[in-house]
Order: structure tokens, then sequence, then C-alpha cells
């Protein structure tokens, strides 16, 4: 089972949002985005801010790194928040 379908199962009102697309040169993407909900068992409100880091090779994905925050995904791509 995927990370979306796993998480849709523990969270209600699951919301994903993209905040920020940066390029990094001509081969690499950071991807910065919300997402949360509310937990099934407990009600908590929950939101999580992960980095995607993707590295491509003649216009296709041939790495995709993902990262708990923003600011890890922004160092390991060369950049500073």
């Amino acid at each position: 089972m995927g990370f979306v379908a796993n998480q849709m199962e523990v969270l209600e009102g699951m919301w994903i949002e993209v905040e920020e697309i940066v390029e990094v040169g001509d081969d690499r993407l950071v991807i910065l985005i919300r997402f949360g909900g509310q937990a099934r068992h407990t009600g908590i409100d929950v939101a999580l801010s992960p980095g995607h880091v993707l590295d491509l090779r003649d216009g296709k994905f041939v790495r995709w790194r993902v990262f708990a925050e923003h600011q890890q995904a922004l160092e390991a791509a060369g950049l500073r928040e």
C-alpha cells in the first residue's frame, strides 16, 4: 500500500498542498508540501511539512528523496531556506 493510502487510513479530512516548487539547475526540483488532517483515533489535528528532492536525467526522474522537513530538503539540494 502506498504512503498516501496509508495516511488516508489514519487521517480524516486529509489535505495536501504544494507550497513551493524550486528549480535547481536543469536537473533537480525541490517540492515543498504540507499535508495533514485529523487523526481518526484521537481527533488530534495533524500537519506535516515534508520536502521532496527529485533528480532528473534526460527529462526523466532518476531519484526521488523525501525529507521530514522543508529545510532538510533544501539543504540536500544545496540550498538554504
